[in-house]
């Protein structure tokens, strides 16, 4: 390309002045962690050591395909190269290359201002450098140094001077790579390229053989243009499978610095394939404490296939350098997971400590910077063979239209793009969806709202402002699945930068693995723990109960038996008058769970009865009764015909303590 260009207009690349630029080739195993550290890159600029900002030249490499944010999109090899091509096409269908002919005149102007900025600076370096070869601290007659400078000063014009050449001469190289693109097409797919005719362009006619030599041409071009962008790139941005795309056996040169990034995530034969590219030294960035590469397979997994690079190197003896400063969560979000499983070593970086209290921050909003919310939703399997929990996707959107409230009340902002929700389950991730969909305004709600839902395996190596965290698992006698990976707990907990919210059943969490425990002694010790939470009483003000009782509906199909969600009657919230307010009489709409009044109802919130019966006691026949010799319900099986339920596994449990107005019927618990 560049060649062509030389051998037509004599126009060639500039000379480097002895400044050589590294080429460093990022990667990483997904491309949401790809696509993570490309939008910090571009958001944020690079610094040269004197202090003066640099943007080097960056892109992406991916299939087209992929699909990137917008931040992203423009510096993918496959969006740069379709820009170019339908710059061509006035028409949206015929090239006839005006503008690329129109654009390859405007760069070799620049080219050519260019080289006279640069050969005047030449001179003016040249000048300089005479006058400081002279020894004197006393400017000559002529010299333009003010009276009173020293020679430093000189040296430091020299130097400016270089600067600016360097600055201008890359400009000028970026220009000649443009104009070297333009003319490859116009020579390849403009109005004189070889597959059409003269006849076919006056016209018109565009014949079957034609069209399929313009497919081809256009095919070739795109190799070409893509293959182009990423040799003149300082840095290369694509995932390790990637790496292994035909544009990078196209280049002119390779790397010299492979960075990968959440290396102990990936498995060995994936870390493997950018070293092909000839690099002459590697970083691997990862944390071994937290997930590492998926494989199904047991039999690959019997072999290590899943083992990383990184976990061999340290295998082999190799020390990781922890990097101790983290620039992500909040301090109250780095307490736990820096003392379970970093050894207290994290520290707070200034930017971290310097940021500026959010709204929902404020203990007195609600809500606050870490919370635990004991949510009493029951886990259902699916068909599939997943897990889901509809109580918990009702309440996951509450929180974030709690939040979002919270910013529009206090800065004037919303939660737009500041939301992301993790959880275990690919099932879950779908219903936390519909919730969004039925609660925030229909189809697509979510994407619309920026609030991005993901798996925890999918969500490594990204992270947000907010994090809810849906555990799920809210059963009476199953384990806690997927939870019980501490280091699946670690990349959960630590995506957040200013506020963490974990959603679940704090009992069932507790009785799971060892780390857990801790979580929630941490959480209790620092009263962080929301006890007992229902979404129709904590966030009545930000969804109403009937959107909730309808959206819920939805979700069960109706079938809301067992998901831990109590349906409410409509005029249920008001309690008949009570002529006693010391009444023995037990409450009715507690018995059927959905009593909102919590320790402020006047009636009884516990199984009793006014006065003893001779009746036989139906909960002992079917083996649920709690009160043994305390019920007043007759234990005789000979009331029951011979049969009784006698002791079963729920004789053990303990009666709901009186009083407490969130406690619910053992029954419920089961």
């Amino acid at each position: 390309m560049y060649t062509n260009l030389s051998n037509n207009t004599g126009i060639e690349r500039g000379q480097t002045y002895g400044v050589y630029k590294p080429r460093i080739l990022v990667c990483a195993p997904s491309n949401a962690a790809v696509d993570n550290l490309l939008e910090r890159v571009i958001g944020r600029q690079f610094h040269q050591l004197n202090g003066d900002p640099y943007t080097p030249e960056v892109v992406r490499v991916a299939a087209a395909d992929t699909i990137v944010s917008d931040a992203v999109g423009p510096v993918t090899t496959s969006q740069r190269v379709e820009d170019l091509i339908k710059m061509g096409a006035s028409d949206g269908k015929k090239f006839d290359g005006q503008r690329w002919d129109a654009e390859y005149r405007r760069h070799a102007k620049f080219v050519s201002d260019a080289d006279n900025f640069i050969r005047h600076k030449e001179r003016q370096l040249v000048e300089c450098t005479k006058a400081s070869a002279e020894p004197r601290t006393v400017p000559a007659e002529g010299d333009d140094v003010e009276p009173g400078e020293e020679i430093d000063t000189r040296i430091q014009k020299n130097l400016t001077i270089i600067a600016e050449m360097l600055q201008c001469n890359e400009n000028r190289n970026r220009a000649v790579a443009e104009m070297a693109r333009l003319a490859y097409l116009l020579s390849h797919l403009g109005p004189n390229a070889h597959h059409v005719t003269r006849d076919q362009r006056i016209d018109g006619r565009v014949d079957r053989q034609m069209a399929w030599n313009q497919k081809r041409a256009i095919r070739k071009v795109r190799a070409a243009l893509e293959a182009s962008f990423v040799d003149d790139a300082e840095i290369v941005f694509t995932t390790l499978t990637s790496s292994s795309r035909k544009v990078f056996r196209q280049l002119t040169h390779g790397f010299d610095t492979v960075l990968i990034d959440e290396a102990a995530q990936a498995n060995e034969m994936a870390t493997l394939i950018p070293f092909l590219h000839g690099a002459r030294r590697c970083v691997l960035v990862g944390d071994p404490q937290q997930l590492p590469s998926t494989v199904i397979s047991k039999n690959a997994q019997q072999v290590s296939f899943q083992r990383s690079l990184f976990e061999r190197f340290n295998e082999l003896g190799a020390e990781a350098l922890l990097l101790s400063v983290q620039y992500r969560m909040h301090p109250g979000i780095r307490e736990f997971p820096s003392e379970e499983f970093y050894d207290g070593r994290l520290q707070d970086s200034a930017s971290v400590l310097g940021r500026s209290q959010e709204p929902y921050q404020d203990p007195a909003s609600g809500l606050g910077t870490y919370r635990i919310f004991d949510a009493h939703g029951l886990e259902e399997r699916t068909v599939s063979n997943s897990v889901i929990n509809h109580f918990e996707a009702i309440l996951v959107v509450c929180l974030y239209k709690k939040i979002d409230k919270c910013l529009r009340d206090g800065t004037g902002e919303t939660a737009e793009g500041k939301v992301s929700v993790v959880t275990p389950y690919k099932e879950q991730v779908k219903l936390i969806r519909k919730a969004f969909t039925l609660l925030c305004g229909g189809e697509g709600a979510a994407a619309r709202l920026g609030v991005q839902i993901n798996t925890i395996d999918g969500y490594q190596g990204q992270e947000s402002d907010i994090i809810v965290f849906s555990t799920v698992r809210g059963s009476a006698d199953g384990g806690i699945g997927f939870l019980s990976d501490v280091r699946r707990l670690n990349v959960a907990i630590t995506r957040a930068r200013k506020a963490l919210y974990v959603v679940g059943r704090v009992g069932k969490l507790r009785a799971g693995a060892g780390v857990w425990r801790d979580l929630i002694q941490n959480a209790l010790d620092r009263g962080c723990i929301v006890d007992d939470v229902d979404p129709r009483v904590m966030f009545a003000d930000v969804v109403p109960v009937d959107e909730q009782e309808r959206a819920m509906n939805k979700l069960t199909k109706g079938n809301r038996v067992g998901v831990g969600f109590k349906p409410i009657k409509p005029g249920s919230h008001a309690h008949p008058t009570n002529p006693k307010p010391d009444s023995e009489k037990v409450c009715r709409e507690w018995l059927a769970g959905q009593c909102l009044y919590g320790g402020d109802c006047r009636f009884a919130h516990e199984k009793r009865y006014e006065s003893r019966s001779k009746k036989p006691c139906r909960d002992w026949a079917q083996g649920k009764c709690h009160r043994g010799a305390q019920c007043v319900f007759s234990h005789d099986v000979g009331m029951m015909g011979g049969v009784g339920g006698g002791v079963s596994k729920y004789s053990a449990l303990p009666p709901p303590p009186a009083g407490d107005g969130r406690q619910q019927p053992v029954i419920d618990d089961i």
